[in-house]
This record gives C-alpha cells, structure tokens and sequence, in this order.
C-alpha cells in the first residue's frame, strides 16, 4: 500500500491487484489497461527458478508494450530477470519515489512536445 501511496503522489493512478495475483494475469491486465509501469514486491523468499522464470516472461510481455516492470522487495534480486531495459531494481521506497518521477517527467515532456 505504501507503494500506491508513492505512486500516486508522483502523478500515477494505483490499481492494486494484491499479493496473490498471478503473475501472468498482472502482466495481462496492466496491458489492457495501458500501464506505463507494473511495481511488484518479493517480499518473502520463493522458489528462485521458477519465479524467475514468470518474471523474465511478464519482462519480456511487458517490454513489448513498452511498459516498466519495476521490482522490489527483500528478495527482489533473488529472482530479478537480468539484461531487459524496462526491468528496474529499487531497494526502497524513495528509489521508487524517484524512478516514479522521472517517468512522470518523461511522459510530461513527450506531451508538451507533442503540443508544438
């Protein structure tokens, strides 16, 4: 909830799908409903290559559609996909108060451009 809290102080709007969504559907429904960034916590250890494996695939969905999958979490680096430009590791909640803000900036920028 934290992150919501985050998120929407930076200017997003926080659809949370809670902790035990499947990670295919979170990657199914932040496409339909045209997100910008996907935020997920692993927050307990798990079984490292199989949600390594879900990861790298929501990674990969995601990038194609141009959305962020941003990870965090205790054991976010136990199971980060590595080598995908739209996959973003923070290790706190001003890590994601700051990654938020850029992108917000950046999406500002493309529509004040595209205003010309």
């Amino acid at each position: 909830m934290m992150a919501g809290a985050i998120l929407f102080e930076c200017g997003f709007r926080d659809v949370n799908f809670g902790a035990n969504t499947p990670i295919d559907l979170l990657g199914k429904e932040a496409i339909k409903r045209g997100a910008s960034l996907v935020w997920l916590s692993v927050s307990a250890p798990s079984e490292s290559k199989p949600l390594s494996t879900l990861l790298r695939k929501l990674a990969l969905d995601l990038g194609k559609h141009q959305v962020q999958l941003i990870l965090g979490g205790r054991h976010h680096r136990d199971v980060a996909p590595t080598h995908l430009a739209n996959v973003i590791l923070v290790q706190s909640m001003t890590e994601l108060a700051s990654v938020a803000e850029k992108q917000m900036n950046g999406r500002k920028q493309k529509q004040n451009r595209g205003a010309m």
